[in-house]
């Protein structure tokens, strides 16, 4: 399972599916979730639902926890990398 530092220890669940690199695009974290695919701790139907420290996120056989950051740089670097949030 894969641990995953957010800021302030909080995200939307279609922006985790994305930061995690279990669906593509938006469309496809709603068609997902809409469909009953993805699991918050059991089934979750809400792509807006905010994941807190300790949540687990299930696609498939894909498992991820979210982990509080105070700073917000794991998440930074991690979006960085993808070429998001970078100021030119």
């Amino acid at each position: 399972m894969r641990v995953v530092a957010v800021s302030d220890g909080m995200i939307r669940l279609g922006q985790f599916l994305k930061l995690v690199n279990m669906v593509n695009a938006g469309s496809e974290a709603k068609r997902a979730i809409a469909a009953g695919s993805v699991g918050v701790n059991d089934v979750e139907l809400r792509r807006g639902r905010q994941l807190h420290s300790g949540d687990v996120v299930a696609v498939g056989n894909e498992r991820a926890r979210v982990a509080g950051s105070s700073t917000g740089c794991a998440r930074r670097a991690a979006l960085d990398g993808r070429g998001y949030g970078r100021r030119s």
